[in-house]
C-alpha cells in the first residue's frame, strides 16, 4: 500500500523503536514472525531482546535480512534490515530502511464482522469458500481469525458488510502475517491482511469509517456518551459486488 506510507529519506533512525517497546520480527527462521521487545536504538542499529518459543531461543544468523513491526508514538512502522554482530549477545539489526504508515490511515479500531473469504485455487477451479470474523479493521487492512491457516503472500477475495451499513463489499487483499493461538479450539489461527487495489475514494470511505468508530470508542472510554453515528455516506459505486 505504497500510497499509506511514508519514506523517510531524510534521517530513517529516528523512527526507530523505542527502548522496552514490542516488535515483531520476521524473517529470522522458516517459521513464521516472532514477537519481543527493543531495548536500545541508535548510529542505524537496534538492540533486540533475544525472541524465544516455548522457551527456546530462537536461532539467528548473522546476515540474514529481516522485517520489524512496531509502533512509534501510536503510529505503525516497518524496518528492513540484516541481523549483525553487537557488542553483547542481543539480537543486533542493522537498520536499511523504515517506513510508517500515515497517521490518519493507520487508524485501526477493533471490530467484529462475519468475512466471506475466497482461497486461491487452481486455474479453473472454483475457489474454496471459508468464513472468517475479524478482529479488527484499519483502512489499509484486517485481523482475521479463521479454522483453517492461511499462508503468507496468499491473494484472496474478501466479501463483507460493515457494521451500520447496508451494502455488500468485495475487495482484493493478500496475507501478510500470520500466527495461531494454541489456546483456542476455534479459530485459532489469525491472518494480518491488506487490502490491494482499492481506489482513492474507496479508501477514503474506509478512513472515514474507522476515524468515526475510534472516536466513539475513545468517547466510551472516559465516560461520554457515544456521538450520534450516522449511517457512512452512500458506498461507491466500484465497492459494490458486481455479481451478487
Amino acid at each position: 500500500m505504497p500510497e499509506l506510507l511514508d519514506r523517510i529519506i531524510g534521517d530513517p533512525f529516528r523512527h526507530l523503536p523505542f527502548p522496552d517497546s514490542p516488535v515483531g520480527v520476521e524473517g529470522l527462521s522458516g517459521g513464521g514472525p516472532v514477537t519481543t521487545h527493543a531495548t536500545r536504538a541508535d548510529a542505524g542499529r537496534v538492540r533486540l531482546e533475544p525472541p524465544r518459543v516455548g522457551g527456546v531461543a530462537v536461532a539467528v544468523r548473522v546476515g540474514r535480512k529481516v522485517r520489524l513491526q512496531y509502533r512509534r508514538n501510536m503510529v505503525p512502522c516497518t524496518a528492513t534490515g540484516v541481523v549483525t554482530t553487537g557488542p553483547d549477545d542481543g539480537l543486533w539489526i542493522e537498520v536499511h530502511s523504515v517506513e510508517r504508515l500515515q497517521r490518519r490511515a493507520a487508524v485501526r479500531v477493533p471490530l467484529q464482522m462475519d468475512v466471506e473469504v475466497s482461497l486461491p485455487a487452481p486455474y479453473g477451479e472454483d475457489p474454496e469458500v471459508i468464513l472468517a470474523v475479524t478482529e479488527n479493521l484499519s483502512a489499509g487492512g484486517a485481523l482475521l481469525r479463521t479454522t483453517e491457516e492461511l499462508e503468507r503472500g496468499w491473494s484472496l477475495r474478501l466479501r463483507f458488510v460493515l457494521p451500520g451499513d447496508a451494502e455488500e463489499f468485495t475487495m482484493r487483499a493478500r496475507v501478510v502475517h500470520t500466527s495461531a493461538d494454541e489456546r483456542r479450539t476455534q479459530r485459532r489461527y489469525r491472518a494480518g491482511v491488506e487490502f490491494l487495489g482499492l481506489e482513492h475514494e474507496d479508501r477514503e470511505y474506509l478512513v472515514r469509517y474507522t476515524l468515526g468508530r475510534d472516536r466513539e470508542l475513545r468517547r466510551r472510554a472516559v465516560g461520554l456518551d457515544p456521538l450520534p453515528h450516522p449511517l457512512p455516506p452512500p458506498v461507491p459505486e466500484t465497492w459494490r459486488n458486481p455479481h451478487p
